[in-house]
């Protein structure tokens, strides 16, 4: 699911390379997952227009499928855990919830 994500989000043609920095993992732990995505039939691997010898990444109809699935699932879930909650309460989540994830995305502060 995580390759699969990481594809949606990249856009067609992605990189394994863009795959690893996306999940922040090394490029061989990428490849594996990939690897593992395409067997599974989710993910389609072709040599890419402008370089052959690099791997384009595509998502395969049943990919585009479960990464549909997917955010309708947590959409679904999120829905139902802030039913309760106000407007405000919940613009003031999505707020922090997006700060949260760029310092995230931004890795570890030194002092």
């Amino acid at each position: 699911m995580l390759v699969v994500d990481a594809i949606a989000r990249s856009g067609r043609g992605t990189s394994v390379a863009a795959v690893a920095s996306a999940l922040d993992v090394a490029p061989s732990t990428a490849s594996r997952l990939v690897d593992r995505a395409v067997s599974m039939g989710m993910v389609k691997r072709s040599a890419a227009d402008d370089d052959p010898r690099r791997a384009s990444l595509r998502l395969t109809p049943e990919g585009t499928d479960l990464q549909r699935e997917a955010v309708a699932f947590r959409t679904g879930s999120l829905r139902t855990a802030l039913h309760q909650w106000s407007s405000s309460e919940v613009a003031c989540f999505a707020q922090l919830l997006t700060r949260f994830a760029a310092d995230a995305a931004a890795g570890p502060h030194r002092a």
